[in-house]
């Protein structure tokens, strides 16, 4: 397997809130995965990581790993706190930084084998789609 791309997002209806993160996984152009997990309580920024981290997850229990993923969010604050580009001032962000970056060691010894990068809204319609989906599922209008 050569190269995967994962989309993650994450939400809530409130801020905090009810909260739902989401991924989407590809090779090539072919959808192969997509999980929503409703979170309970969250911010914005909490669910935007626990997708990551879902994403992450998921990836350690394949059989096979592939030999390039990138992730992409529509999440600026977090690809860039990811990075090391911003500084994490809230501590719970912060936890759950620490945590990606974790899971990302284990599963990526070689650092060049991943890397994340900002999209715009519109091209990450299916992990936000499911994001609002799940929320849906879980939460009474």
């Amino acid at each position: 397997m050569k190269e995967m791309t994962i989309k993650c997002d994450g939400g809530s209806r409130s801020n905090p809130g009810p909260a739902a993160s989401a991924f989407a996984v590809w090779q090539g152009t072919d959808l192969i995965y997509r999980q929503g997990l409703f979170l309970g309580i969250a911010t914005n920024n909490q669910a935007e990581y626990k997708a990551v981290i879902a994403s992450l997850q998921w990836l350690a229990a394949q059989d096979r790993l592939p030999d390039k993923v990138t992730w992409k969010l529509d999440s600026m604050l977090v690809v860039e706190q990811i990075i090391g580009n911003w500084k994490v001032k809230d501590y719970k962000l912060r936890f759950l930084r620490d945590k990606c970056r974790e899971l990302l060691a284990e599963i990526f010894p070689d650092s060049s084998a991943y890397q994340f990068m900002y999209i715009p809204r519109a091209q990450n319609v299916v992990a936000d789609a499911l994001v609002n989906e799940t929320l849906d599922l879980h939460v009474k209008k």
